[in-house]
């Protein structure tokens, strides 16, 4: 009941995803909980492995682009 799933009228293939009013309402603890995850996944890496994680996930999302 967060999300609401719309037909894109731009491309058949896809949807739109919206987020119902029950999803405001909980917006703000969402972000912050999104927050403290990213924290707490972060933590065991040094800023080193985590800049080369990225890149690695930036480079296999430009190869699936391709």
């Amino acid at each position: 009941g967060y999300v609401e799933r719309r037909d894109n009228p731009d491309d058949r293939r896809s949807l739109l995803l919206y987020l119902t009013p029950k999803a405001r309402a909980v917006g703000s603890r969402i972000l912050e909980f999104a927050d403290e995850l990213d924290a707490a996944l972060r933590k065991p890496f040094s800023p080193e492995d985590m800049d080369t994680f990225e890149k690695v996930l930036r480079t296999l999302s430009e190869a699936r682009k391709e």
